[in-house]
């Protein structure tokens, strides 16, 4: 699978709110539009791009308060190269799903691809882990993460894949921190066929960290990544 295909698989499969307003303002890195509208300590999708890093084997953004173990062994992308296919592999994702072009191209507006990695083997049990964020709604800036979480999740129910969902979403702790968690089919066989989503929000950011496979063994597998997730307070 290559790059522009991996992202497009994140692009499609993610399920958060995106914000209301019209894009006005370009990103530098990835093109996403901004959230004029957040609270104070919000951050741009743009920062928490460039802040986010690799540090020996952990990926860890100090903005959005978060970091998580890199399986060995993994092609990791490098930001040039997500910023690269990202337009690509939006419109791969529009072309493939006519009825969902127009969601789907405004959605990659307000997505920031901000980690993406891969297995290093050939064929259709390739495991892959991602992370993106997008500004939450305005409507939504007033109420609890708790809340936030279940309407994201009820959102995507009634939107965007009715029947598609393997488990309910539950919440769940992960790093000592409560996530809102779903399993996904997006399609009946290959790559990617099986998603895991975990959502938390940030500093007026949703943040879905998303893991995909072939299989329901090969994603639970992906357990391990998951539970390797600590929060800590974001800084500056």
């Amino acid at each position: 699978m290559n790059i522009a295909c991996l992202i497009a698989v994140a692009l499609l499969t993610a399920n958060p709110a995106v914000s209301a307003q019209t894009p006005n303002s370009a990103s530098a890195s990835q093109g996403a539009a901004q959230n004029t509208n957040a609270k104070p300590d919000a951050v741009s999708l743009d920062a928490v791009f460039e802040r986010g890093a690799i540090n020996g084997s952990s990926y860890s953004n100090p903005l959005l308060g978060f970091s998580f173990a890199v399986p060995k062994d993994w092609r990791v992308l490098s930001k040039a190269e997500i910023v690269a296919a990202k337009p690509k592999a939006a419109e791969l994702s529009a072309q493939q799903h006519p009825e969902r072009s127009e969601q789907i191209r405004e959605q990659a507006q307000f997505t920031a691809l901000l980690f993406m990695a891969a297995q290093k083997i050939a064929g259709p049990d390739k495991r892959s882990f991602s992370v993106m964020a997008v500004p939450i709604d305005e409507s939504d800036a007033g109420i609890s993460g708790d809340e936030m979480l279940r309407r994201l999740a009820a959102k995507g129910r009634r939107e965007n894949r009715p029947d598609r969902y393997v488990s309910e979403p539950e919440a769940k702790t992960y790093g000592g921190r409560k996530l809102w968690r779903a399993d996904l089919q997006r399609a009946p066989s290959g790559p990617n066929a099986l998603v895991r989503e975990l959502i938390f929000v940030e500093r007026g950011l949703c943040v879905v960290v998303m893991g995909g496979a072939s299989n329901h063994a090969d994603l639970d597998q992906l357990e391990s990544v998951f539970e390797s997730l600590r929060f800590f307070q974001p800084t500056n």
